[in-house]
């Protein structure tokens, strides 16, 4: 494996997005009003495991992926607004 340096702003960017979810993961896991209802809390550590398994892919993925326009959404090359101009 190797961890590639090129596009690092986009490489930062997937990074943070990881630990974002991450810190959502664990909050909606461990954090918020202990008077909840059994019910909301499952709910909540469900979607904290899901937000906490997409972190964990989303930070390695960030730097060991060669091309990110694979992973990441990349800008569209031409204007989706832009009419297409026959040139023929």
């Amino acid at each position: 494996m190797r961890i590639h340096r090129d596009r690092l702003a986009t490489r930062i960017a997937g990074s943070l997005l990881g630990l974002g979810f991450i810190a959502a993961g664990l909050y909606a896991i461990f954090g918020g009003p202990d008077g909840l209802d059994a019910g909301l809390r499952a709910h909540a550590r469900g979607f904290g495991m899901t937000a906490l398994i997409a972190g964990a892919i989303a930070v390695p993925v960030s730097w060991l992926v060669q091309r990110l326009d694979n992973i990441w959404c990349a800008p569209p090359r031409s204007g989706w607004f832009r009419a297409k101009r026959d040139d023929s």
